[in-house]
């Protein structure tokens, strides 16, 4: 680290809190800002602040002291290409010797032995992880709710949900604890909680952040499970999705390339004269007006950029989506089952989302299971066909705007549970083809919340995302 000596940061200045993660650590490097006084600054902040939140597990102020003198030792940039920058991941990922509980009371003593392979690319790359944040119990529920802590609350209006599994996450980046996150995305919880917190979210292609697990892995686990980030920038995201991508061993379906380039120097073209099909509903989905309303102003901002933009009929069959959910049902209560035999408890110590989930993939028969597998190949090769035609599909990220925590706010603003429990039905297909998504900001709700959109690219396409996302974000 070089450069004039840093100056004392000032913890009731809220400007580093929203500086963006390349810019934090430009400030690290040429000596502005000093590392150790700029994690204790998030620190304090997330002291401060989260309890209106909740969207922290877990603090890792331990690990400042040997993060810090590590840089002291060996503070080279071309080393550490990440250095000085602070991000949080979900309960679902591993932290050594950190609490690991997947949102359940269930793992409440369990402590990670190992990094996951993910945040060990990042450590070695300088990054530090200030903390876990919350989660569903066991990802299942699309509202930030276990029983550990208090739900998540969305820092743009305290009463409405930051959507889920992973709201911890995007909590925390709206409310400036952190400039990026980790989040995970089975059926659309990283996008689900990007829309609706304002922010931009990236789920890669399928095999791009490689799976490396010791443990067994469902079918589900390899056909839908996507890692992925939530930044207040498109550069953060970015500048992360470098060293996510590189792993020394890959699993069947990587096959990324960087073509001697990095992420961030990718998208600094803006291409113009994309095609891109657009559908309101993807053909079966019931979409709120407003959403609707805000689909067709994204298409407007899109074509003054100098794209064409094309409304298409998908032609999915919607039975495609039941199916992988029956599938997905009963490997979640397989590994729940596992989980349970392992810790010796029984099925009473869950919580109410798990518990269902244990009953609902139980009755699930290997004709439903079976007929999953086969949704899931037709929806890649649907996807496939539509994407030959256009560079990428324009769609809502959800059916609805934010909701509320609480049920009698759900039904002052007319949201019913069952279409919370719909809300990932315009993600969710984009999972099962293995596509890479980005969502963005579209516009605001009539509570004034975010409403957002969704990119969907063709594959190991991520560059142009980012590409059309930058552009598009320079333009408001």
């Amino acid at each position: 680290m070089e450069g004039s000596r840093a100056k004392m940061i000032d913890p009731q200045d809220d400007t580093l809190a929203f500086t963006s993660a390349v810019e934090l650590q430009k400030l690290v490097v040429s000596g502005k800002v000093d590392v150790s006084e700029l994690l204790d600054y998030f620190f304090q902040r997330i002291k401060a602040t989260d309890g209106k939140y909740s969207s922290f597990l877990h603090l890792n102020t331990e690990g400042v002291e040997g993060y810090v003198e590590s840089l002291k030792k060996n503070g080279d940039i071309h080393i550490h290409p990440l250095m000085g920058v602070p991000l949080v991941i979900p309960d679902s990922l591993h932290l050594k010797e950190t609490p690991m509980t997947y949102g359940s009371k269930l793992l409440e003593n369990h402590i990670s032995k190992e990094d996951s392979a993910e945040v060990a690319n990042l450590k070695e790359a300088g990054a530090f992880v200030l903390g876990k944040t919350n989660i569903s119990e066991f990802s299942i529920a699309y509202e930030t709710r276990n029983e550990l802590i208090p739900p998540t609350r969305n820092p743009l209006n305290l009463k409405f949900s930051p959507g889920g599994p992973a709201g911890g996450s995007g909590a925390a980046v709206a409310a400036g604890l952190a400039p990026c996150a980790l989040a995970s995305d089975i059926t659309g919880g990283l996008r689900l909680t990007a829309s609706f917190c304002g922010l931009i979210g990236l789920m890669p292609t399928r095999g791009a952040i490689p799976i490396k697990y010791k443990h067994f892995l469902t079918y589900s686990d390899q056909m839908l499970f996507r890692k992925g980030i939530i930044a207040r920038c498109v550069e953060d995201i970015a500048l992360l999705f470098d060293f996510l991508m590189i792993h020394q061993v890959r699993d069947k379906v990587s096959s990324c390339v960087l073509n001697n380039k990095t992420m961030l120097e990718a998208i600094k073209p803006q291409e113009r004269g994309m095609r891109i099909a657009m559908s309101e509903d993807l053909g079966y989905v019931c979409v709120d007006p407003q959403v609707r309303k805000v689909l067709r102003e994204v298409r407007k901002k899109l074509e003054s950029m100098g794209h064409c933009v094309e409304e298409i009929q998908t032609h999915i069959n919607p039975d495609c989506d039941q199916h992988m959910r029956h599938m997905l049902a009963a490997d979640r209560a397989n590994v729940i089952l596992r989980l349970l035999r392992e810790v010796g408890k029984t099925p009473d110590r869950l919580g109410s989302y798990a518990r269902s989930a244990l009953e609902e993939g139980d009755a699930v028969t290997g004709i439903q299971y079976s007929m999953g597998t086969v949704a899931i190949e037709w929806m890649k090769k649907r996807m496939g066909e539509i994407l030959i035609h256009y560079d990428m599909l324009l769609v809502p990220t959800a059916p609805i705007g934010p909701y509320p925590i609480a049920n009698i706010h759900k039904a002052e603003i007319g949201i019913t549970g069952e279409q919370v429990n719909q809300s990932s039905l315009l993600t969710a297909p984009f999972n099962m083809s293995g596509n890479p998504v980005i969502t963005l900001p579209g516009g605001l709700s009539r509570e004034g919340l975010p409403i957002g959109f969704q990119l969907v690219g063709r594959l190991f396409e991520e560059s142009r995302l980012l590409n059309i996302a930058k552009a598009y974000t320079q333009t408001n």
